[in-house]
This record gives C-alpha cells, structure tokens and sequence, in this order.
C-alpha cells in the first residue's frame, strides 16, 4: 500500500486515545479510521532509496545448489509513485509455450481420448466435445449397445474417429483392458476422462453393503485403475480428468451419504495423481458437475425443481456446459491446471 518500508512497533502508551497517536507520517494517517481502539503503533520511516539504480543488475549469489545460477532481469524501468520515490518495476517476457494454432485448426487435432461412461448424458457430450476438437475417441459402455452406437455414428458423420467398447467398470480387468484396448487402436493415448459412474440415493442405515462395494468400485477404483493403466501410455502433455459431482462439496440433502463419500475420494486422487504425474508434464483435474439434465436427473424430473433452486442461478445446466470445461482442460489452455477441482454447478456449492 505504502511506496516506503514502513516497520511498526508497539506504542508504549498502549491504546490510543486518539487516531493522530497512533501513527507518524502523513501516508500512514490515512489508516485512523482503522486503527483507532487497537494497540498504538510508532511507525518509522526510513530515508527514501538512492535516486537512481542501475539499468540492469545481476541478483545477488547466496547460498545454494551449485547447479543454481544467478539470472539477469532482462528488462528495468522506472515509474515514480505519489511519495516522488523512485521504485524499481521489472518487465520479463516469457514465450509461448505453444504456438498459436491456425484460424480453423482443431485443438486435439492427432490426439487420442478414452471417455468412460460415453454413451450418454455427460459422457456421450464430452465425447462428441473431444472428437469436434479434433480427437480420435474410444468410449466405454455397461449396457446399451445402441446408445453407444449411437454417439459412435454421430461422430463419424462429421467426419470424426471414434469406437466403442464394453466394459463394466466394476470389474477391474475390464478397465485395464479398456484402457489398453484405446491406446492400441489409435496408436496413442492422450486423454483420459473417468466419467462412468454410479450412485445410490437413499438412508444411511437402508444402504446394503453390496451397493457400498459396487458404488466404491465404479466411482474410485474404476477411476483409480485406469489412471494407472493410462499413465503407461500418456506423453508428455497428456490429461487425466475425472467427473466428480456438486456433492463432493456440498450435501444439500439427505440421502447422499454413499454418494458423496464416492465422489469426494476423487479431491484426493486428483491431487495425488497431479504430484505424482507432474514432472512428466501430465495434469490431473476434477470436474464437479450439478444438477445437469440428463436423463438419469431430466430438467423436468419428479426433484428437478428442488435441486434448480439450489443452485445460484435458478436452473439445471446442459451436458454441454460439463463437455465445455473437459475440453478446456484437455486442450492448450489446461496445460498450466492442474490438481485442480472445477464446478460447473451453477453456484450450487456458492
């Protein structure tokens, strides 16, 4: 706030009587209305800086690892401030870290992607999302053969690659193999999204201990061993991005309890993974969707006008809106988040 190191001490007076005790100097009265009724301080300020610096500086050496070296500020100007104090600013350019890609250009151009759980709702958009972007995708199925077929055929009528593969994501050699499965197909994998998922909403004391297993299977093993499986295929550059839900954040009802536990797990895997797999340029995220019409959860829904109001905005969202941060994060501007959890909730965790 202040243009001159100010360091303060306690006033021996102690508390002041009046604002003007409280301070010395005439950019530190300001702050009365502030202070007054807190202990007293006795601000010194010390002389101004020399008038002048010289144009460039190497930082000074100081203890550290011998493969450390000093670096050289590559640019210095000089502004003067309201105290006609002369401060140092620094300007440093940084390249891009990618070129600018070409007006038309696909993102994901060349890339592979495996969605789990893409033959519907939030999974089906992310999936026909990544493929508009340029990417070859392989998505995972349980049950519904046509649907799968379905976003397969959507796909490839634009002119898109895309296959699809069942596989139920609470068995565990099924997930590997799926994983495997892509990357052989396309030759490479670069993406990874967890989507597949399951969930029991209902008492506490009512949830079967075959709901827990099969509910912890899908929504944190699952996830889990295909970040595993992913991680021997995924260069430099690669994502790994989970769908979690508003509930990891919020529980705005009863009944969640299994649920929610699910999907709170992944705050913790993605920030373990994002360590782990960092030094090899590979980011990990969450995505936290809310109330999205779909049609396991429709707009029009029996509930639909319950959880609308719990959100900040009144309304559901579509699975385009989740299919939209997916490819940020998979695309260039996700290179630098990682670790991260966003909503897409609506404000239903505000």
């Amino acid at each position: 706030m202040f243009s001159r190191d100010i360091r303060a001490t306690r006033h021996p007076r102690g508390v002041p009587t009046a604002a003007t005790d409280t301070v010395a100097g005439p950019e530190v009265r300001a702050l009365a209305p502030y202070v007054v009724g807190r202990p007293a301080l006795d601000v010194r300020i010390p002389p101004a800086p020399p008038a002048a610096l010289p144009e460039d500086r190497t930082v000074p050496r100081r203890k550290r690892p011998e493969a450390w070296k000093p670096f050289r500020i590559p640019a210095t100007r000089y502004v003067r401030l309201e105290d006609e104090h002369e401060t140092k600013v620094m300007t440093m350019t940084t390249a891009m870290a990618t070129a600018t890609p070409a007006p038309g250009a696909r993102p994901l151009t060349g890339k592979a992607a495996l969605v789990t759980g893409g033959s519907r709702g939030i999974g089906a958009a992310i999936a026909v999302r990544l493929a508009a972007d340029g990417a070859a995708v392989a998505l995972t199925y349980q049950n519904r053969d046509d649907l799968a077929a379905e976003v397969v055929r959507r796909i490839e009528r634009t002119g898109g690659r895309a296959w699809a593969i069942r596989a139920d994501g609470a068995d565990p050699d099924a997930v590997r193999s799926s994983v495997a499965a892509a990357a052989d197909r396309f030759g490479r994998l670069d993406i990874l999204v967890n989507n597949a998922g399951a969930g029991v909403i209902g008492p506490f004391e009512g949830i079967g201990l075959d709901d827990v297993d099969r509910v912890l299977a899908i929504n944190v093993r699952a996830p889990f061993l295909a970040a595993q499986a992913a991680a021997a295929h995924l260069p430099e550059g690669g994502r790994i991005i989970s769908i979690g839900s508003c509930m990891a954040e919020r529980v705005a009802f009863p009944g969640g309890s299994l649920y929610a536990t699910s999907k709170a797990a992944l705050g913790g895997l993605t920030k373990a993974l994002a360590r782990e797999l960092g030094p090899r340029g590979i980011t990990v995220n969450l995505v936290h969707p809310g109330p999205i019409d779909t049609d396991m959860n429709p707009a029009d829904g029996e509930s639909a006008a319950f959880q609308a109001q719990l959100t900040s905005l009144g309304s559901y969202g579509q699975p385009a809106d989740v299919a939209a941060t997916v490819a940020h994060l998979a695309g260039d501007g996700g290179r630098y988040i990682t670790g991260a959890a966003l909503a897409v909730d609506g404000g239903f965790a505000a």
